[in-house]
């Protein structure tokens, strides 16, 4: 097998634009081109992303496509891509993009040297500018106790921020121990050594537990604080968040379960059940609250 320096594996659905942007975007500041492959993941998209990235793609002999014929979500999607290319090359690091995401700077030249240089560190990101404005909560997180795991799902509590205080690992870099999922680097090696991304997680909270994993073997995390990359992240205003209380309250319901169903998961296998019962008592009031936005939303819109 050939010996390659990074993979970056992107997973699409419904995406193809941004996806084709993002990858545009990559290729314009990597330098070392053939040492590098691209994977995208195509998680049995709905309309015709497969054969828009196949015609994109189709002289491009670095640019891989897999195509799911289910949608497996962000975990397995993205395990998929990795396990299909290490079976023909050798990858020394595994670059996690969202399809959202735009580069126009060459970040991987700030952060893989630091990795090269240290062998406690295992994964590596950089500043992101979300929706057009640079949030330093937003750069990365440690991670949560049981009572901020758990109490973060309520629909009651207030949203408040914890002070973050970064140790300095050199510079502008600063160590941390939960990196956002929309961009990172990682060695492919410690990746393989936890067990790449749990599977059983469709969506959300994938960043905390690879956060756990890579600290229960004693590697490190870092954010380069002077270079950045951007991340277009879709968001909704209040008026449409009501409109999808009533008209589409049962998508609602469902996109709630969905992250419900992921946090129990995490809190038992990741945190020994502890704050489990004050979980499930969260989630029954969760419901009553997704009810009564539903009732209110008829007065709404």
């Amino acid at each position: 097998m050939k010996e390659k320096k990074m993979l970056i594996d992107i997973v699409n659905y419904n995406n193809y634009r941004n996806t084709i942007r993002c990858i545009k975007s990559l290729k314009n500041i990597i330098d070392d081109k053939e040492s590098i492959d691209f994977v995208v993941v195509d998680n049995n998209s709905s309309n015709n992303s497969v054969e828009c990235l196949e015609k994109e793609f189709k002289n491009d002999g670095n640019v891989f496509l897999v195509q799911s014929k289910t949608n497996n979500g962000y975990s397995k999607g993205n395990n998929l891509g990795i396990q299909y290319c290490s079976k023909q090359n050798n990858y020394k690091y595994i670059s996690i993009v969202n399809p959202d995401t735009y580069f126009d700077q060459n970040v991987f030249e700030k952060i893989l040297p630091v990795l090269e240089n240290d062998d406690e560190l295992s994964m590596a990101s950089c500043s992101v500018i979300m929706n057009e404005k640079w949030d330093i909560y937003k750069q990365s997180w440690r991670i949560p106790s049981v009572s901020e795991f758990v109490l973060k799902r309520s629909l009651l509590s207030k949203k408040t921020t914890a002070p973050l205080v970064y140790k300095c690992y050199k510079g502008n870099i600063v160590q941390t121990e939960v990196i956002p999922g929309s961009f990172f680097v990682i060695k492919y090696n410690d990746f393989r050594q936890v067990g790449f991304f749990d599977e059983n997680m469709f969506m959300y909270n994938e960043e905390i537990v690879l956060g756990k994993k890579l600290k229960s073997i004693g590697k490190k995390a870092i954010v380069d604080l002077g270079s950045y990359y951007y991340h277009n992240h879709k968001s909704i205003s209040k008026s449409e968040a009501w409109h999808n209380y009533r008209y589409n309250f049962n998508k609602a319901l469902h996109d709630y379960d969905i992250s419900y169903k992921t946090r129990e998961y995490v809190c038992k296998t990741y945190y020994d059940s502890k704050g489990l019962v004050a979980l499930k008592l969260i989630n029954l009031s969760n419901y009553l609250m997704l009810y009564i936005k539903h009732l209110v939303s008829y007065l709404k819109v």
